[in-house]
Parts: C-alpha cells; sequence; structure tokens
C-alpha cells in the first residue's frame, strides 16, 4: 500500500513557492486574500506596484547585462560557440526586406499541427490536424482521425464485457508506472505528428522558403518505431536537407535559467 506524503515530503515545493513569489504557501490558502467577483478595479494597484517595481528591476540590470555578458556570446569568446554567434541589432531595412522579399509575396510557407483525443469507455478518438498556411492565406489544412477500440469482441453479459475492458485498461496503467497514462497518444503527439508537420511542409508546400515548428531533425523522430517509418523519416529528412531554404522556430525552453 502506497504511504501517504508527510508535510517533510512536500517542504522543498513550498520553500520554492515562497522563494518564487515570495509569500508563504498558507497565504494562498486564506480565502479573505482572494479576490471575490470580476471587480477587476481592486487589482490594479497591486498590479500597477508588481509592474513598476518589475521594470525598475530590469532597468537597473539592463545595462550592466549588455557591457558584460554580451561580449561573452560572440564568436571567438568560447570554443562552444558557433562561427555565427554574437548579439545582433535588425534594423528596419532589414524588417523591411522579409517582409517584401518573402513574406508577404507568398515566399514563405509554414507548417503547424495539433493533437486532440477524446476517450469514452466505448471508444478512444484521436484526431490529429495539420495546416499549411502563408501571408497570402490557407495553403491547405490535413486531418486524420484514428479510432480504438480495447475490446473487439462482444460477450453475452455486458457487465463482463465492461469489467474486462476496466482490467485491460488498469494493466496497462501497472505496467506503465512511470509512463503517461496513454502512451498511444504520446506515440502520435510526438512521433505522427512531427512525421506529419515536416512531410507535408516539404512534400505539400510549394514556397521557396519553409517554416516550422521545434527541431528541423525531431529527436522524435530518431527513435526506432516500425521500419517503414524509419525508411520514411530518414527520406525525410534528406529532402529537408536538400531544399536547404527552411527555419525552424522551437517553443521557449522549459530550463527557467536559458528563459
Amino acid at each position: 500500500m502506497a504511504q501517504s506524503k508527510t508535510q517533510t515530503d512536500f517542504q522543498p515545493e513550498t520553500d520554492a513557492f515562497r522563494e518564487s513569489l515570495g509569500i508563504p504557501f498558507e497565504q494562498a490558502l486564506d480565502l479573505n486574500r482572494w479576490h471575490k467577483g470580476a471587480d477587476l478595479s481592486q487589482l490594479y494597484p497591486e498590479l500597477r506596484r508588481m509592474v513598476a517595481e518589475s521594470v525598475e528591476q530590469e532597468r537597473r540590470i539592463r545595462e550592466p547585462i549588455r557591457k558584460t555578458i554580451f561580449p561573452q556570446l560572440r564568436a571567438g569568446s568560447s570554443p562552444h560557440l558557433p562561427s555565427c554567434a554574437g548579439v545582433y541589432r535588425i534594423e528596419e531595412r532589414h524588417i523591411k526586406q522579409a517582409h517584401c522579399g518573402l513574406l508577404f509575396n507568398g515566399g514563405t510557407e509554414c507548417c503547424d499541427g495539433n493533437v486532440q483525443s477524446h476517450s469514452s469507455l466505448a471508444l478512444s478518438i484521436y484526431q490529429i490536424g495539420m495546416a499549411l498556411v502563408k501571408y497570402q492565406g490557407d495553403s491547405g489544412t490535413w486531418v486524420h482521425q484514428l479510432y480504438r477500440r480495447d475490446i473487439l469482441s462482444r460477450l453475452d453479459d455486458p457487465i463482463e464485457e465492461m469489467m474486462q475492458l476496466l482490467q485491460k485498461r488498469q494493466a496497462k496503467e501497472s505496467d506503465n508506472a512511470e509512463s503517461p497514462r496513454d502512451p498511444l497518444a504520446r506515440l502520435m503527439r510526438r512521433t505522427l505528428m512531427d512525421w506529419a508537420e515536416r512531410a507535408i511542409l516539404f512534400r505539400q508546400g510549394t514556397a521557396l522558403w519553409r517554416m516550422g515548428h521545434g527541431n528541423p531533425i525531431a529527436q522524435t523522430l530518431l527513435f526506432p518505431t516500425t521500419e517503414v517509418m524509419v525508411q520514411d523519416t530518414v527520406s525525410l529528412f534528406q529532402e529537408l536537407v536538400q531544399h536547404r531554404r527552411f527555419v525552424y522556430v522551437a517553443s521557449e525552453p522549459k530550463d527557467q535559467f536559458l528563459l
């Protein structure tokens, strides 16, 4: 039987709460400090004070950082930095050149996707959606739906049929205690969606420049799943590199230090 957590077990989380927000966790549990209703005017004085203090702190440290840290980011200051490393100033003419030469004239296409799932006792539905767009408008959308039924056979006793279904799902969670609750959804979100984003961008796109989300060589696609997926992924990466004109924009880093 799993043991319940003691107050000591939660101490690191509560200490982090106090350190990050400046108040003890118990204070957040005081309903007298909560605002009742939608009267946002009560929030403005505190919000104004916090923003002003943050801006002042940012102003105080901005110039020292620019003078001390920025030079350390230049190429040659460290053997670990690439040759193009550095902090660059973007001028208005550069922005205008990108707008008129690549974006507004349809010279760049971008592809991004999403996965949504709905699970019920009888059926789980997974829908993967992709959109290929450019500044001139929609270049196309693709949708793929997958359906999962944990039990395909019909039993004479519906109660027994339902119990078998629940026991099967419980067994899956017991076998994958350290994994997400739905490994199939994770597989489609991290592998099939990453593959589809790149396949549509480079096999359906027509623009000179292609823009994607994340890393061009997605790590999830390097893990072997099926022989067909591995073969097509290698071919897809070759098409990506041969096209040459592509840009991938990463999400915000999870590492708060880097952010």
